[in-house]
């Protein structure tokens, strides 16, 4: 049985993945890196552990599902060499610096799946380029092209495979009605500030799912909080 290993924090976009996976005769193993800095832990895996069940009774779940692995943010072993490229990136584009340690995790787990469609995937696209693969097992997913993409975003990125390339937001909410699974999109975790123990409306994945047509998942207050980012307002 082929086993797939991703990266999940109970987000909209992996939890997606994981959705289209458990529909598969397949061994599904999770990761998921406990970084003591991230507000969000006590959210995400209260999330994870909820969609977990939800997944392993549904009817419609073929895979089998390996119990959540969690690694301490010590344990991923990025080195200066991984930590220049992040900074000579940043000098031109956007990215987030847990992207330094995640490195350092894939390269312990080569092909493990990173589940993005946002600013990543657009800055490989802008500097650099992907390349489709197909798998028997598991569908198309795509990959950095190495002979196209500048060695900074080679040496972050390079050991990653991207199941979510072609799909937005709003492709993925309608698949999670295709299956049947809106109880399980709803309990999806994406903001990495809550306030009250709900999503803020003022950090990047907050903002990209709001963008993205999401807005129903924010309660009136953090939409308050997303236009005045947007637009200044202090």
């Amino acid at each position: 049985m082929k086993r797939v290993e991703i990266l999940w924090t109970g987000g909209f976009d992996s939890t997606f993945r994981i959705a289209q996976l458990s529909r598969l005769d397949i061994e599904i193993q999770p990761f998921y890196i406990c970084n003591p800095a991230r507000q969000s832990i006590k959210n995400e895996l209260k999330a994870m552990n909820e969609i977990m069940e939800m997944f392993k009774s549904s009817n419609q779940t073929k895979a089998k599902f390996l119990p959540l692995c969690h690694v301490p943010r010590k344990e991923c072993h990025d080195n200066k060499f991984m930590t220049r490229a992040y900074k000579s990136i940043k000098k031109r584009d956007f990215i987030g610096n847990q992207y330094v340690y995640l490195c350092g995790f894939s390269r312990q787990h080569p092909g493990i799946e990173l589940s993005v469609h946002d600013n990543v995937i657009d800055l490989i696209q802008k500097r650099g380029a992907l390349k489709r693969i197909h798998d028997e097992d598991i569908g198309d997913y795509y990959v950095i092209d190495r002979l196209k993409t500048p060695m900074n975003l080679v040496i972050l990125f390079g050991d990653f495979s991207f199941p979510l390339v072609n799909y937005t937001k709003k492709d993925m909410k309608a698949e999670y009605k295709k299956y049947g699974l809106t109880e399980i999109m709803h309990k999806t975790w994406f903001c990495h500030t809550p306030i009250d123990d709900k999503p803020c409306g003022e950090c990047n994945p907050c903002k990209y799912a709001i963008e993205e047509g999401l807005y129903k998942r924010f309660d009136k207050k953090a939409l308050i909080r997303y236009v005045m980012r947007k637009y200044g307002v202090k």
